[in-house]
């Protein structure tokens, strides 16, 4: 690789342009999440329904109105001449509206404001719109004088499944009576036929925009999101299942100068009792029901019908998450690009980073993130680091089966973790659990020490002793060792000097583990990773022999092996080694590198479709690396795709910053689409290759890029500069592109002395060694 002059198959990622959540729902979120999630016109107001119906519920409407609300399937319902748009709904159905006449339409407008009776409540204002209905700020006078909001379905929303849907949030909420839950006073049908029911107003905002603007701890965030969870397991005891928690259907309000959090909008609840099982389905004609950034990966199942309370814990874990990163596990901006099979795919393919590594990949954002939790960046990562980080990733398992079973169990485990207890969702080894143990009885055990002390030891003590020193001398090891994981974690998002120095200290934190525990091989494994990112190989082939002694089948050792046996060239010794490590990793952490690796194996062993396969995998856990949209782009220009390619050449270009100490990827990414515009020889091509040259070639600065510009455009005579070139490497590395121009102007008697040139002094992982490569074998094929 080169270091000081290409950056060459070590990219710079970018930090995520999404900064800390203000808890506000997104018009994207609203419309791709079909939920009854409310969209307020005002920025701290929102409706909310839930809780037991007292006296005047659903129960208490007369039948025949009831039947009007909820046609049976079994009896059509009377058809009725189309009538003018109801005032308090949403837009017609095109279905049921004969005359769209420019009068009737001019009638409709006309009448768009709020209504301002509904049965016997008095509309104040409107307040938002959901999936099914419309919800207004309401005034009641009697028997008692108070507002409320009041839910109404839309115009255009009466077919027998949403008007099933309607009845069944009713039914929801019904059957619920909790303090963390908002009332529903009343329902009933309103003059137009229309069914509506009447909740609890709840003049709260979303509880991260709460959390934030009050500064609240990590604690105190903990504490108010266990009172979500219980108010969730209350809904689970009665068979009612959310399925759109989200901070804007959780409210804080404030009693007593109390936060007071209460759950509302349990509009797209799906009952698992039989009377509303029957009435609910999870797809509407193919529509999903929640919100993308926090649907489960069965939710995402267009077809799934077994959707069950764990996808609610999925939710809250995305919701705790949220409170105490700032941000969600998945990018918002990749969700709302993606389309509906890429967002799928997304939910429930794509493993979720560690809280406390999600952080570091919004460095600008993070101060103001921690800031807002009262600390710093680093003692935010240390807080979510460990219990914080299992818990969190238990309720986010794709297979449900693995979450927490109850949110019940969530607050238990969560309570564990406050008390200093060992938590369920930990590993379960003996170092974890002493230390739990310890920090709860640091009193008792620092005068048992003095009594030890002072004390005649019997021999068995002294084995205790030695045993007890042995596990305190690993376990302090961990701690520089999971240092270190955080350091390698952080220099991914750096890069020139700065990311040499933030590997050389994680190597550092290595030693400092290893010199309190020789035996512990995840170091070494780690250490040898770091050194292959130095360009430290022979010392990265001991560390990686010696983790493997010690850890047999240690999936990062086993990786790393295989980028050496990579660079080495053994290809199907490489090959098996990644499948291997793969095999035996617990999460994805690291995969997006490892994919990418594995990619150009499968490459270079002709391999393409395979290879772009894990292509898909490394873009989809990185998408703003630009290595990864590099190592795609090749598998896809070997495929002949060539507009694929320059797409994703232009992103990884776009993904760096101008102010970057060192922009090499730029000029590489821009001079590969202006080779493969110019090869694919149309004139259209011909004339973007050009003027994409000029423009990259303003940007210029260093000598460096000067002259790998000049090499590309045939400005720079490549036959006196090549040979005064001092650095074999930089010297190959320039004959690729004095290669590339003269592929273009079909001078391939030069262009193959070049790009020869270039194969033998380019690093085997550089993309210009798989073009220069690519090109001998292809293009200048006899």
């Amino acid at each position: 690789m080169i270091e000081s002059a290409l950056l060459i198959g070590n990219g710079t990622p970018v930090s995520s342009p999404g900064g800390p959540s203000e808890g506000r729902t997104s018009r994207s979120e609203i419309a791709e999440g079909g939920s009854l999630g409310i969209r307020t016109d005002r920025s701290n107001r929102r409706s909310a329904g839930v809780d037991g119906i007292p006296r005047r519920c659903r129960c208490d409407v007369p039948v025949q109105r009831r039947t009007r609300m909820c046609p049976s399937p079994e009896r059509p319902e009377p058809s009725r001449p189309a009538k003018e748009a109801d005032p308090a709904s949403g837009p017609p159905n095109p279905e049921t509206v004969a005359d769209s006449s420019p009068a009737r339409i001019a009638r409709r407008f006309r009448r768009m404001q709020s209504p301002q009776r509904i049965g016997p409540y008095r509309i104040i204002e409107r307040l938002g719109e959901g999936g099914m209905g419309v919800v207004y700020l309401a005034e009641q006078t009697s028997p008692i004088h108070r507002r409320v909001a009041l839910k109404i379905i839309k115009l255009g929303m009466d077919t027998r499944h949403a008007l099933a849907r309607f009845e069944t949030e009713s039914e929801a909420l019904a059957l619920m009576n909790h303090p963390n839950v908002a009332t529903v006073f009343d329902a009933g049908v309103s003059d137009e036929g229309r069914p509506y029911f009447v909740m609890e107003y709840v003049p709260g905002i979303p509880i991260t925009d709460y959390c934030d603007r009050n500064r609240l701890s990590l604690s105190e965030r903990i504490e108010l999101f266990i009172q979500v969870c219980r108010a969730v397991q209350h809904a689970h005891q009665k068979g009612i299942i959310h399925r759109d928690i989200k901070p804007s259907n959780v409210l804080i309000t404030v009693k007593d100068d109390r936060p007071v959090p209460k759950v509302i909008d349990f509009g797209v609840a799906k009952a698992t009792q039989q009377k509303l099982t029957e009435r609910t389905l999870f797809t509407e004609q193919g529509q999903l029901i929640g919100t993308p950034g926090y649907m489960s990966p069965e939710q995402a199942e267009m077809t799934a019908l077994d959707i069950d309370t764990r996808t609610d814990i999925y939710a809250l874990g995305v919701l705790l998450y949220e409170l105490l990163v700032g941000i969600r596990p998945f990018d918002d901006d990749r969700l709302r690009g993606a389309g509906i099979a890429e967002m799928q795919r997304i939910i429930r393919e794509v493993d979720p980073p560690r809280p406390s590594a999600r952080l570091r990949t919004v460095s600008e954002a993070s101060a103001i993130i921690a800031r807002k939790r009262r600390c710093d960046t680093r003692s935010l990562t240390r807080a979510l680091r460990g219990d914080l980080d299992w818990i969190i990733l238990k309720c986010l398992e794709k297979d449900r089966t693995r979450r927490y079973e109850t949110a019940g169990a969530l607050v238990a485990d969560i309570e564990r973790y406050l008390n200093h207890q060992p938590v369920q969702a930990g590993p379960p080894g003996l170092i974890y659990r002493t230390r739990k143990w310890v920090k709860r009885h640091r009193k008792r055990l620092a005068v048992a020490a003095v009594l030890i002390a002072a004390l005649s030891i019997a021999a068995e003590r002294e084995r205790a002793a030695v045993r007890a020193a042995r596990l305190a001398a690993r376990d302090n090891a961990l701690v520089f060792y999971f240092d270190a994981l955080e350091q390698a974690d952080a220099a991914q998002f750096l890069d020139g000097r700065e990311q040499r120095d933030a590997y050389g200290k994680a190597v550092a934190l290595c030693e400092r583990a290893l010199t309190k525990d020789p035996t512990l091989g995840a170091a070494y494994a780690l250490r040898a990773k770091l050194y292959t990112r130095l360009g430290r190989i022979d010392e990265a082939r001991a560390d990686v022999k010696r983790a493997l002694e010690l850890e047999p089948g240690h999936s990062l050792a086993l990786r790393t092996q295989a980028y050496l046996e990579l660079t080495a060239g053994h290809l199907q010794r490489a090959l098996d080694l990644y499948n291997r490590g793969t095999r035996a990793l617990v999460s994805v952490h690291d995969l997006p590198e490892d994919f990418h690796n594995r990619a150009q194996i499968l490459r270079r062993l002709g391999r393409y479709e395979q290879a772009l396969e894990d292509n898909n995998r490394a873009v989809g856990l990185a998408p703003r690396v630009p290595r990864v949209r590099v190592g795609r782009a090749l598998t896809r220009r070997f495929l002949g795709d060539i507009d694929g390619a320059v797409a994703d050449l232009q992103v990884a270009a776009d993904l760096i910053p101008p102010d970057k100490s060192d922009t090499t990827w730029f000029f590489q990414c821009r001079q590969w689409i202006w080779e493969m515009l110019m090869l694919r020889g149309r004139p259209q091509d011909r004339q973007t290759a050009a003027a994409l040259l000029a423009e990259t070639k303003q940007k210029a600065s260093t000598n460096l890029e000067r002259l790998m510009i000049g090499l590309t455009a045939g400005t720079v005579d490549a036959e006196k500069v090549l040979p005064r070139l001092g650095s074999p490497l930089l010297r190959a590395i320039a004959s690729y592109y004095a290669g590339a121009r003269a592929l273009v102007e079909g001078r391939n008697e030069q262009a193959a002395k070049y790009l020869r040139a270039a194969v033998e002094g380019a690093p085997t992982d550089s993309p210009e060694w798989e073009l220069a490569s690519w090109h001998l074998h292809h293009s200048l094929a006899p």
